[in-house]
């Protein structure tokens, strides 16, 4: 398999009609037709995956767009960490199938039986047919994988042949009281043409898969351009393109402030003999070439133009270039400049946008799973609440960040219609716990079973619970988290894990008594653990809708 084969003008994959293939389109109008759809309803989910290389043929060679396609590149960092800590990138990072994936939801009814199943033109040419077939797939409840790549057959000359697109498509429907049922895999091969056709209906355009089978290859966002990267890595693939696209540089811990505390600024006419020259660049000190003589802490002098450069390339571990001492010689001086820290504080770093600055500021609860600690802590709901809405006021803010970066609402968790029913459930399991002596891995545990518990019953009202195989129904009840006939979209158990663990660990870190209620300390917020009054306008209505016996309320709180 092959993906390293240069690609010009006469091989790339974009056709020349692709970049206005979307022409009338309204973006909009398919994020609301998607976020329309419950998991609580009947549905056909369509998930899509690119680049599959394992439908990659021998003969064949692998098609990737050049980053270059994509116009706004060159304005774009490319997604990497914002915090480089192993622990803090392992728990808080997005590179995960779930959190890259790129799906449709469409309303869907029950198929009453197998014989009812309709069935394409087989004399259509293989475009046709998938259009036709993904069009019946979609009115039926059940899930659909398309899996495609874009590919260039070797002829017995050694010549490749035109781009072309394959397509695989796996499909299974629900079926009352029994498994689903598993339709034979497909596969489609056709043109590159002909899936931007200058006359493409709108109703087509404004199918979910169809238009993401356009824009994945372009990388055109963060997460196209992550959901690429991811699964050319699970293949073991490389992108010849990751060299040469043109991303902003990365950037890196700002060593400024913490320098200065490390340098004596030097009058170049106090410097005699060999000192009068920087040790890097051998400039005269002082001259147009070598401004700025600073002594390092050995006392060699160097120019601080040189001494920046010297300190981007080599990180922290950076060392005199003459003896070798290096200059960040305390952990935590080191530690605190990784994680955007000055003296302790978490300040504002313009280099980053609001949304990373929030997720920075997050590196903290975010080294350490509150899922994981067995300490004991005495619950007190009206803080924890208070604490959730500030980590979701982030969230909100994270949301319309990715949107305007290429991430479309309809993939945002808080965007979806079962964040609402998750959302009050947490808020009066917290409630009915009130006062209670537990453990973080405990409580954790209970939030997230509460709330499957109540993906379980709005499931149940709608009786989807019909529609699927015994087996299923008790893995529903009896391990609802693991329960995959809920269908919940892909990236919300993620994003609302993460959510829990950050306000467990804030509440067990971000304590301070210097002021009353929650206040902040540079970009991070605290709260006060002497506050003895509920501060939480919103406690009271939560509270009311708890069962007398401090259970929740799931013919109410759910709705």
């Amino acid at each position: 398999m092959h993906t390293d084969a240069p690609i010009d003008d006469h091989n790339s994959t974009t056709h020349p009609t692709e970049p206005d293939s979307t022409a009338g389109f309204q973006q909009d109008d398919l994020m609301e037709s998607q976020l329309g759809v419950s998991s609580f309803e009947p549905h056909h989910t369509t998930t899509i995956v690119y680049p599959e290389c394992s439908l990659l043929e021998p003969s064949e060679i692998l098609c990737l767009d050049p980053m270059s396609a994509c116009g706004d590149t060159e304005l774009r960092y490319a997604p990497l960490p914002l915090i480089r800590d192993e622990a803090v990138t392992h728990h808080a990072d997005r590179e995960n199938e779930a959190e890259v994936s790129f799906f449709s939801r469409t309303r869907a009814q029950a198929l009453a039986s197998e014989h009812a199943l309709p069935r394409s033109n087989p004399f259509a040419s293989p475009y046709e047919r998938l259009v036709q077939d993904m069009d019946i797939a979609e009115r039926f409840m059940g899930i659909t994988t398309l899996s495609m790549l874009r590919f260039r057959k070797q002829g017995q000359d050694g010549n490749f042949g035109p781009v072309m697109v394959r397509v695989a498509r796996q499909t299974s429907f629900r079926r009352y009281g029994m498994s689903p049922l598993l339709v034979p895999r497909e596969e489609y091969i056709f043109s590159l043409a002909e899936l931007y056709p200058d006359d493409c209906d709108l109703p087509l355009l404004k199918t979910g898969w169809f238009h993401y089978l356009g824009v994945l290859p372009l990388r055109g966002g963060d997460r196209a351009y992550r959901h690429v990267r991811l699964h050319l890595a699970m293949a073991g693939e490389e992108d010849e393109h990751a060299a040469k696209h043109h991303f902003k540089p990365a950037r890196r811990e700002n060593f400024g402030r913490l320098l200065d505390s490390k340098l004596t600024a030097i009058n170049p006419a106090d410097l005699v003999g060999e000192d009068k020259q920087c040790c890097v660049c051998s400039g005269t000190l002082g001259e147009e070439d070598a401004q700025d003589p600073v002594a390092l802490p050995c006392k060699h002098v160097i120019c601080k133009s040189c001494l920046v450069t010297w300190v981007d390339s080599r990180g922290t571990d950076v060392a005199c270039p003459l003896c070798r001492e290096r200059i960040f010689t305390q952990q935590r001086e080191v530690d605190d400049l990784r994680f955007g820290l000055v003296n302790g504080v978490y300040e504002y770093d313009e280099r980053y946008r609001d949304v990373e600055n929030f997720e920075r500021s997050c590196a903290d609860l975010d080294q350490e799973l509150a899922e994981g600690k067995q300490h004991r802590i005495t619950l007190h709901a009206d803080r924890l609440v208070r604490i959730l809405d500030t980590l979701l006021n982030g969230l909100w803010l994270e949301n319309e960040d990715e949107y305007q970066h290429g991430s479309p609402e309809n993939f945002q968790p808080m965007q979806f219609p079962e964040w609402a029913t998750a959302d009050d459930v947490l808020r009066h399991t917290l409630f009915s716990l009130d006062g209670d002596v537990t453990t973080p891995a405990a409580l954790f545990q209970v939030l997230l079973e509460r709330v499957y518990i109540g993906f379980c019953f709005e499931f149940c009202k709608a009786g989807l619970d019909q529609w699927i195989s015994p087996s299923e129904r008790k893995v529903l009840e009896t391990n609802a988290v693991r329960a995959e006939c809920l269908d919940i979209r892909p990236g919300f158990k993620e994003e609302f894990r993460r959510m829990v663990n950050r306000m467990l660990r804030f509440y067990d870190l971000r304590r301070c008594s210097c002021s009353p209620g929650l206040h902040d300390h540079g970009r991070r917020t605290f709260y006060n653990p002497k506050d003895a009054g509920r501060t939480y306008g919103g406690a009271d209505r939560h509270r009311d809708r708890i069962d007398e016996d401090g259970d929740f309320d799931m013919d109410d709180g759910c709705k």
